[in-house]
Order: structure tokens, then sequence, then C-alpha cells
């Protein structure tokens, strides 16, 4: 189970920066598709900040602070490996280093982040934001780990 769980940031990280390098090369900035019977629109967006561009104008300040996070992350996720059980928690760690990881190499590399994603609406500033697998990854790391967090508390109750 421990190699499975270690094993999904390198999946995760490397599925999002193959499908950013196709984004890259195929598609345009003013360029749209929809994907997923029309649910979900494939566009290239660039964020040269945090999410949705906050500190856009600070790029090593942003790098740093991903570099900092990113390796507090996997610091936290090898403690939790030697840990008993806790595996919604380990899952999570694990997704959220695997999209800081693939976030990080476009800071790095890029200079900028490649959002490709959107979801269908009918609200038009939901449909605005633009976002990645490495996105979508640490915000489920995060849940995961805050349910795994929450449950393992109220256990050695």
């Amino acid at each position: 189970m421990t190699v499975f769980l270690q094993s999904i940031p390198i999946l995760t990280a490397t599925a999002d920066i193959l499908i950013k390098q196709s984004v890259e090369r195929n598609l345009g900035e003013s360029d749209e598709k929809e994907i997923m019977g029309g649910r979900v629109i494939l566009r290239k967006v660039y964020n040269e900040g945090f999410a949705f561009n906050i500190l856009e104008k600070r790029p090593k300040i942003v790098t740093g602070v991903s570099c900092a996070v990113g390796a507090a992350v996997f610091l936290y996720g090898q403690f939790l490996m030697t840990q008993k059980k806790r595996v919604l928690e380990k899952t999570g760690i694990m997704l959220a280093s695997g999209g800081a990881w693939s976030n990080f190499f476009d800071r790095a590399v890029r200079g900028r982040v490649v959002d490709y994603l959107a979801v269908k609406t009918k609200w038009k500033k939901a449909q605005a934001v633009t976002f990645n697998i490495g996105d979508l990854c640490i915000f489920a790391g995060a849940l995961s780990v805050l349910a795994g967090r929450l449950l393992y508390k109220r256990k050695k109750r």
C-alpha cells in the first residue's frame, strides 16, 4: 500500500505536465473546445501568480512560496508514511504533493502555470475560472487530509 501511495505524486504530476505540454502545442490562447459532453471546456490560460493571479507581479515570491510549501507538504507526507493506518490523510497528502510538484515545475520551467480546464455553467464568472489537474489534486488532497485528520482525532478519543 505504501508503494502505491508514494507513486501518486509521480503519476499525477507526470499526467498534468504531459497534458499541459499538449495544451501548449495544440491550443491557441483564444481557442476553446468543449469536452465531456459539453460540460467541461478545454482552453489555455497562463497564471503567473497564485490562484486567480494573486501576486502575479511578484513571480520570485510566488515561486519561492510554492517551493517552500511544496517542500513542507512533501516532508509531512514522509512523516505520515511512518504512521500506521491514516490512509485517507496519506492519500490526500500524496495528491496535494503531486499537484504542487506539477505547478512548481511549470513555474520553474515556464515561469507561469498553464491552466486548461473550466466547468461549463450558466454563471459566466464561474465559467471563467480555469484550472488544471494539479490544482484539482491540491484541492482534493487538502480535503482528504482534513477529513482524515478529523477522523483520526475522533478515533483517538
